[in-house]
């Protein structure tokens, strides 16, 4: 068990380092956009993406979650014919989706909803992202399923962060952006990503294409189990990403703009627990599948999250002006006024996907389905009321009431199977450190560039100095965080190691 655990510590710590650099590369993309392109051209560019991101998800049937959830733990002969198979079946499903919405006149249909007639040539782009991003979906499943959750990162900050240095490389040549440029630079990134991920399994690819090994009938069980999660996918989708075509749809591409500059970097937050999450899943679905102690992992993935999500959210809120205007400038300075509203979506989305594990794992799919369908005619309904009476900040109270109503259905659902160690987990103290933290960055009121960073930098070392203070960590956890890092560095920390 301590073995697995040093494997999960170094894989969470590799997983905090790609994720800091996305921290990182995330606000410098939106920097770049909002500095570069009109707020009008930036929501459209918001549409455009969250439109190639559903589809992506959308198009692969839930497959993805199949090969993560059912393959973790098999044989490993059995799990790479069950995989080649179904990326088989998914490329020529996809190919198929794409060639129809290209030569048929459902094509300008689309256009003409989302209000992109005028870029259909970034359409066009926009539908050979979505075939990449499908794929590397499923690749990156397969290794999560195989507990390479350290590759998984790889990809993850390949298919990230390349396009993003395309672009910059674009905007210092050119010293000017357009829509074009952003789109065709995603899909060099997602292209090369994708090549990466036939790389890497290349091995295993060429065994399986010289056996010609094919099984039908790991379709039809993938089929059976993933269809029912289209709900799941669908509605999650609708929570996320509805209230942005409906403020599209409402007041504009500005107001979409606006919202999609906080909603995302409060995604960035999300993002900080579902890596945690994502990292013990495999370990958590090979105990389930092998009817061993999964709750060990379980309450480690929960603590390890809020032990990031909670501070985050803290300082995002208090410096939220200083934010705004640090990576966008002033001319978004109203967004700010968003963020209390969405406050809690990083919270309940990271909770939501834990409960989601479990639920998943119980193959609960209807259930899971019909919740997030639920969910997605609660947020749709709601945003329809509310924005035309509270403009964007109606849209986010919208969705974060979405999230707590799944919140409240799934773990209900689960309460059964998730049993909460409140002693390991300790988040009374993490509360008390984060206000602490919070307090203090709040007298710091930054002004200057470097101040904000200063501030931000000087919250995030009290945060974590004061949850070793305050014993957030036993020292059996001290060791195995010990454990990750270089002995060198580790005499550096003597908190690691007492």
């Amino acid at each position: 068990m301590k073995k697995t655990y040093v494997r999960i510590s170094k894989q969470i710590a590799f997983s905090y380092a790609s994720t800091i650099l996305l921290f990182l590369v995330t606000p410098l993309l939106v920097f770049l956009l909002t500095r570069t392109l009109s707020i009008a051209q930036y929501g459209i560019y918001s549409v455009l993406a969250v439109t190639v991101n559903v589809a992506g998800v959308l198009l692969d049937l839930g497959l993805s979650q199949y090969i993560m959830s059912r393959l973790a733990g098999i044989a490993p002969q059995r799990r790479a014919k069950a995989f080649f198979t179904l990326s088989t079946f998914m490329m020529a499903f996809v190919i198929a989706v794409i060639a129809a919405v290209l030569f048929t006149p459902l094509q300008g249909v689309i256009l003409g909803v989302l209000r992109l007639t005028e870029y259909a040539a970034e359409f066009k782009i926009g539908l050979a992202i979505i075939l990449c991003i499908t794929l590397i979906r499923l690749f990156t499943a397969y290794l999560t399923a195989k507990k390479h959750v350290v590759l998984v990162n790889v990809i993850f900050f390949i298919s990230q962060s390349l396009w993003v240095m395309l672009l910059f490389a674009a905007y210092a040549y050119t010293r000017t952006l357009s829509l074009l440029t952003v789109m065709t630079s995603w899909f060099a990134g997602v292209l090369v990503t994708l090549l990466v991920c036939f790389w890497l399994i290349r091995r295993e690819f060429a065994h399986w294409h010289r056996s010609s090994a094919w099984s039908p009938e790991v379709i039809r069980e993938g089929l059976l189990f993933s269809l029912p999660l289209l709900f799941f996918i669908t509605g999650s989708w609708a929570i996320e990403i509805g209230d942005r075509y409906l403020l599209n749809g409402m007041l504009g591409s500005e107001a979409v703009g606006l919202y999609t500059l906080i909603y995302s970097l409060l995604g960035v937050i999300a993002s900080l627990g579902t890596i945690v999450s994502q990292t013990f899943f495999p370990y958590i679905a090979a105990a389930w599948n092998q009817k061993q102690n999964y709750k060990i992992y379980l309450n480690a993935a929960l603590k390890y999250s809020l032990v990031v999500i909670i501070p985050a959210m803290v300082g995002f809120f208090v410096l939220r002006t200083q934010i705004v205007t640090l990576v966008s400038g002033e001319k978004y300075l109203e967004a700010a006024n968003i963020i209390p509203g969405l406050l809690l979506y990083p919270l309940l989305s990271a909770l939501n996907y834990i409960l989601y594990q479990i639920v998943l794992l119980r193959r609960r799919t209807m259930l899971i389905g019909g919740t997030y369908a639920v969910g997605a005619v609660i947020n749709i309904g709601l945003n329809l009321f509310l924005i035309p009476r509270f403009s964007m900040t109606g849209a986010a109270i919208a969705t974060v009431t979405s999230y707590a109503f799944v919140f409240a259905v799934l773990a209900y659902d689960a309460r059964k199977a998730v049993r909460v160690d409140v002693r390991f987990l300790k988040l009374g103290r993490m509360l008390a450190a984060a206000a602490l933290m919070g307090v203090g960055v709040w007298f710091a009121n930054p002004y200057t560039v470097w101040a904000k960073i200063a501030t931000m930098a000087a919250g995030a070392i009290v945060y974590f100095a004061l949850i070793f203070l305050f014993g957030v960590f036993s020292k059996q956890e001290r060791e195995l965080l010990g454990s990750v890092l270089p002995p060198q560095l580790r005499k550096l920390v003597p908190m690691l190691s007492s």
